[in-house]
């Protein structure tokens, strides 16, 4: 289990916010055939955050869920963009810090 864990727990994310971002991602990606990307962003000194964003009607908006239900949403948290993942790209990031 410990290789799990540390899949989405890494220092410079504080919360919830990767495995947030992974499920919103396979449920736009998986359930309505959606593009997504991840957008990281440091939101304070030494705090990241990430966010999925969906492609929808012609343009990307963000992603967000309550109580496990997946929808378009508003940012969640202001910051300067660090850079823009893939979901394959994303996956690979966290793999590597297994």
């Amino acid at each position: 289990m410990g290789w799990f864990k540390r899949l989405f727990n890494k220092p410079e994310f504080k919360g919830d916010c990767v495995p947030r971002a992974l499920y919103q991602g396979a449920a736009w990606t998986y359930q309505k055939k959606l593009l997504v990307r991840f957008i990281v962003l440091n939101i304070s000194k030494g705090v990241d955050h990430i966010q999925c964003q969906v492609f929808y009607d012609g343009e990307w908006k963000w992603s967000t869920q309550w109580k496990g239900y997946v929808s378009i949403g508003d940012q969640e948290h202001k910051g300067t963009v660090i850079k823009t993942l893939t979901f394959k790209q994303l996956l690979e990031e966290r793999i590597e810090t297994l």
